[in-house]
């Protein structure tokens, strides 16, 4: 693989607008979005570019290019990989959705008058709620190593866990801004009677370590799966890049 330095430029170039976007995303957002989603992006769009640069230099010189196909051929499983990533990721979303539903199935308060049906209706809305807060939760911590760069800042995880766990309804779920373990076993119901937590059970306050999901085989797995393809769009991008060099398509003077 022989890379010119106008090559070599342009994939140092695409790297660090994708370092410096996501780091001052990271300032100005709550929640930016997950580093190596960000670099997957940027890698499908570095490759887009240089075909677009080859297929302007074709119609400019009307001939075809030698490697033009070749480069459509890995601009398309570049975006193949794309979707690949967003599969990934959609994992995650159902196994950080999971994790919340069952964290305040188990902090629910049940009043005479809700149901099954309801009980499930307001666990699901509000774990979408808590997801849509706090976004996918990856393994192992997606963005604990900026502790290790940056030990004065909270990690964004967990400083989006704590927001989420203020906006839970008080009168729905027993939360505790701590780790404190006591709950009440009793609340008054909208009919004005006292009902039992879930029905006799004492309910388990909510806690922001709680909604830490848990480390397991299949979140290992899907880490590596979305550092994985992240580095196959990279290694990608490198390759599409010397497929045709820029001097092979620039029109000499007559």
């Amino acid at each position: 693989m022989n890379l010119s330095a106008n090559s070599i430029g342009f994939i140092a170039g695409v790297f660090m607008i994708a370092l410096i976007c996501w780091y001052i995303r990271t300032l100005i957002e709550s929640n930016p979005e997950p580093f190596f989603l960000s670099f997957t992006f940027f890698a499908f769009a570095g490759q887009f570019i240089r075909l677009a640069e080859v297929t302007s230099g074709m119609i400019k010189e009307r001939r075809m290019f030698d490697g033009w196909g070749t480069m459509v051929f890995c601009v398309s499983i570049g975006g193949l990989l794309v979707f690949a990533q967003k599969r990934v990721m959609n994992g995650h979303r159902w196994i950080t959705k999971h994790h919340y539903k069952t964290v305040l199935s188990t902090g629910l308060v049940e009043t005479n008058n809700l149901t099954r049906e309801k009980r499930l209706l307001v666990v699901d809305s509000w774990s979408e709620v808590l997801l849509r807060i706090t976004d996918v939760d990856l393994f192992p911590r997606g963005y604990a190593w900026l502790k290790r760069w940056f030990p004065e800042k909270e990690e964004p995880k967990e400083r989006s866990r704590e927001f989420a766990l203020t906006v839970l309804p008080r009168q729905e779920f027993v939360v505790s801004d701590g780790d404190d373990e006591s709950a009440l076993n009793f609340v008054v119901a909208d009919g004005g009677e006292k009902s039992q937590l879930n029905n006799g059970k004492q309910p388990k306050p909510i806690t922001v370590n709680k909604l830490e999901v848990p480390p397991t085989l299949k979140r290992h797995l899907l880490w590596w799966a979305y550092v994985a393809v992240c580095v196959l769009s990279w290694v990608l991008f490198v390759g599409t890049m010397s497929i045709v060099e820029p001097q092979h398509f620039v029109t000499t003077s007559r």
